[in-house]
């Protein structure tokens, strides 16, 4: 009998517990071992936090609070959402002492986790609306749910943060005119699912500045000012799926990367941004990965991507990306004092100025697997070192596809390429440039009621060019000439076409060079090479089913 007691005594014990588990399994762990204190709309919110316990959680019902508090343990705040409950942070500048305390949130302590939730926090002059400076606190943590935050002209940053942990989630932050979020030295950011509407001018939305970063599935629509502001050598960001709409303007980028600072963006999308899209400068580096799309607004003149003394990747060789350049007013992308331009697997199409621009005398530009559309000009270099495409298409352009006037490095090279014609000349070099094509197919498809005495490539003023084993087929016009002092290699080429024109296949003239090998022609109106005024020509082993040419003065 004693023992059956015991046994009874033990079971009931086990149900018991098991009621308590239960309990507590269908609260969150917050308030299970958390004590709610709620305060009323006439309550200050300091007392209730200076009597709260480590872990609590401050309740703000509907309605609106205002008033500064510091933080010195662990707690959540919590509204009943962004649309209910509003909190005003206002500062008293006839208090010496609020003037050397810039926050309206502060948090002062060591390893503080702080929870903002469901709430509308608005900040006043020059005021953070969250303060977590080095001075005050350490190794602190402040993460934000669900809230709003909105400010006044002449605002300091709504999130000021230094040495702390920082996660940001479907928040809304709406006409902030300084910096959004200010992630400093020490930080590390998360900021996720969240909008950033209206506001800039006087900073970027959030600011990176040596410190990591990871921003996914954000939105930026019509910030009119800077986005986000990446500087120093020890940040990295990740930038994933982010949007940005009608953003930037003419002086200042959407997104400014700057002073040694690295980011990754994946599949972000820039829609009608009214400025510069990108800025990437002082040894700064971009990489661009996915299916990430550029668009530009009516009115911009703006390059969308400026690289200047820094580095941009887009794409991998073999990685299937596909970023996308679109109606571009003015120019896709800029490089200028010794920038550097990797681009992989790009589109370009429907521009209507140029698609890529080098102007410095160390800009590099490698691209390859990239295709030009109908553009009005794809690639213009005024100035460059490196210059290497390879597996490029470009279609119908209006004016020259590609124009080169001087390039220093040896051995510019176009490899496997396609062009499908242009109402100028689809390559022209300029200067004492250089340029070995290999591989390429030209086709000839002028617009509608043009012509053109243009040739599909042209050498002029001092230019060396080689052309190897590329075929043009069904031409109408001059397939090769050569200008003023310029030189002419071709080996193993194909030429078909000019049925119906008039014009030779390949023109030398005004004390130009040229040097043709193992080409073959099949060229209509029976006019293969027209030689005036130039320095010399050498023909061997030349395949053809008409022998007919024109030497005049020597050649």
């Amino acid at each position: 009998m004693h023992e059956m007691k015991t046994l009874n005594r033990s079971g009931s014990l086990f149900l018991f517990y098991g009621i308590i588990m239960l309990v507590l399994s269908t609260m969150s762990t917050k308030e299970a071992f958390s004590e709610v204190i709620k305060v009323s709309n006439n309550e200050s919110v300091q007392i209730a936090v200076r009597d709260a316990k480590e872990g609590d959680i401050v309740d703000l019902p509907a309605g609106k609070f205002a008033g500064r508090v510091t933080i010195t343990k662990s707690l959540t705040l919590r509204g009943a959402g962004k649309d209910k409950t509003r909190w005003d942070f206002v500062r008293v500048e006839k208090r010496e002492e609020e003037k050397k305390d810039p926050g309206g949130i502060k948090i002062s302590g060591e390893n503080i986790t702080l929870t903002v939730e469901n709430l509308h926090l608005h900040s006043v002059k020059n005021l953070n609306t969250i303060n977590l400076n080095k001075d005050t606190q350490k190794n602190s943590t402040l993460i934000i749910k669900d809230c709003k935050f909105t400010s006044e002209e002449r605002s300091w940053p709504s999130i000021y943060a230094q040495n702390a942990k920082i996660t940001i989630e479907k928040t809304q932050f709406e006409n902030v005119v300084s910096n959004a979020i200010y992630a400093d030295r020490g930080c590390n950011l998360k900021v996720e699912n969240c909008k950033f509407k209206k506001g800039g001018g006087n900073g970027s939305q959030i600011r990176i500045e040596k410190c990591n970063a990871e921003l996914a599935n954000n939105t930026f629509e019509n910030v009119k000012g800077m986005c986000v502001a990446v500087i120093g050598g020890t940040a990295e960001v990740l930038l994933e799926t982010c949007q940005f709409t009608g953003s930037g303007n003419r002086g200042s980028p959407a997104i400014w990367i700057s002073e040694r600072a690295s980011v990754l963006a994946t599949d972000c999308t820039f829609n009608n941004t009214n400025g510069t899209s990108i800025i990437v400068e002082n040894m700064a580096k971009l990489e661009i990965k996915g299916k990430s799309l550029f668009s530009v607004n009516e009115d911009t003149r703006n390059p969308l991507i400026v690289i200047r003394n820094g580095e941009v990747t887009i794409g991998g060789p073999n990685s299937g990306d596909n970023t996308t350049f679109d109606n571009i007013e003015k120019c896709g992308i800029k490089i200028e004092n010794n920038g550097n331009l990797n681009a992989n697997g790009c589109r370009f199409q429907g521009n209507t100025k140029k698609a890529v621009f080098v102007d410095c005398k160390k800009g590099n530009l490698e691209m390859r697997k990239c295709d030009f559309g109908d553009n009005k000009s794809c690639i213009i270099v005024a100035e460059g070192k490196t210059f290497h495409l390879e597996d490029c298409g470009f279609g119908e352009s209006q004016s020259n596809t590609i124009q080169m006037k001087k390039i220093w490095a040896s051995n510019p090279m176009i490899i496997r390429c396609a062009f499908a014609g242009s109402n100028d000349s689809c390559i022209e070099v300029k200067g004492s440039s250089s340029l070995i094509i290999r591989n390429c197919k030209f086709k000839d498809k002028l617009s509608e009621g043009h012509s053109t005495e243009d040739p599909l490539v042209r050498a002029r003023n001092g230019c060396n060019i080689a052309i190897i084993e590329s075929g043009f087929s069904d031409i109408n016009r001059t397939c090769v000439k050569a200008v003023k002092q310029s030189k002419i290699n071709l080996e193993k080429c194909n030429f078909t076409g000019n049925k119906n024109g008039t014009d030779y296949a390949i023109c030398i003239e005004s004390k130009s060079k040229a040097k043709i090998s193992n080409c073959t022609f099949d060229w209509g109106n029976s006019k293969l090479l027209s030689a005036k005024d130039c320095e010399s020509v050498t023909i061997e082993g030349i395949r053809s089913k008409i022998n007919k040419t024109e030497n005049t003065q020597g050649g």
